[in-house]
């Protein structure tokens, strides 16, 4: 993941750079303090993520667009009606916790499946758990009173409504969504 911050305000253009590198060590996160030193980056690195002011975006859109940025994240002090697919407006006012929400969510949606607005049931999320840690559908059958055949079927029906087609792709949601809503390990299964 390549992370660009752009702005003339360089203790803000600090405090995201760190912000993000400590809470995403393996991501390569740059940062620019002039507008036109952004362009020139923008033709020989793509960048997965941008991150500007408001007044940043009015005078570069056009620059971001012809790149190969697939979100940006746009601090505003004021609410933006535009709607465009790939540009997020922020409240300047956001809390770090929230705004490093936002960066994995940008993240897992770049990676894997579209997984919003998916509820899944209680027991999914068992499921997900203890696939997590690396139990076959035998084992998890015995861990929670079920057969292997009615696991598996189980599974199915959750990569479906996942989108996804495999473990592997159950793991790694699994992990996002952990990180991104801190839910709690399931205790009862360890």
């Amino acid at each position: 993941m390549n992370i660009g911050i752009i702005d003339k305000r360089s203790i803000w253009v600090e405090g995201i750079f760190y912000l993000l590198k400590s809470n995403f060590k393996n991501y390569n996160i740059y940062r620019f303090e002039e507008y036109d030193e952004l362009g020139h980056i923008l033709m020989g690195r793509d960048l997965d993520i941008v991150i500007c002011s408001n007044d940043y975006i009015e005078k570069n859109k056009k620059i971001i667009k012809r790149s190969n940025v697939e979100s940006i994240i746009v601090f505003s002090d004021i609410e933006n009606t535009t709607k465009d697919d790939n540009i997020i407006y922020i409240n300047e006012s956001i809390n770090k916790n929230e705004f490093i929400r936002l960066v994995s969510k940008i993240e897992s949606s770049e990676n894997t499946p579209v997984y919003n607005n998916v509820k899944l049931s209680e027991r999914e999320y068992n499921l997900l758990y203890l696939l997590s840690l690396g139990y076959s559908n035998k084992e998890i059958g015995k861990k929670i009173f079920l057969s292997e055949k009615t696991i598996k079927n189980n599974l199915t029906e959750m990569y479906k409504k996942l989108g996804i087609r495999n473990r592997y792709d159950a793991i790694k949601f699994y992990e996002s969504k952990n990180k991104i809503d801190e839910i709690d390990s399931l205790e009862m299964y360890k």
